[in-house]
């Protein structure tokens, strides 16, 4: 199971696959990652009650300056419904 859980998220990471909650939430979510960077992505994780889109969100949050990039580029994607 944690082999599968790293290997879902690194999938995840590769594939730009960003979560996709109800429309308006995802659009929030999206909007508050621009902002905040990594939270709209740990909350449309907690959502979708996908575990990997959470971890996602806490490394975006954890790493300073490559998350925040990171962070906007997946909010964007988000918004974009990608």
């Amino acid at each position: 199971m944690t082999g599968n859980f790293f290997g879902e998220t690194w999938d995840r990471i590769k594939s730009f696959t960003v979560p996709k909650p109800e429309r308006n939430a995802q659009i929030l979510c999206g909007i508050c990652n621009c902002f905040f960077f990594g939270i709209g992505t740990i909350v449309a994780g907690i959502i979708e009650n996908n575990l990997p889109d959470v971890a996602i969100g806490v490394l975006q949050l954890c790493v300073p300056f490559v998350g925040w990039v990171w962070s906007v580029i997946w909010g964007i994607l988000m918004i974009l419904d990608k």
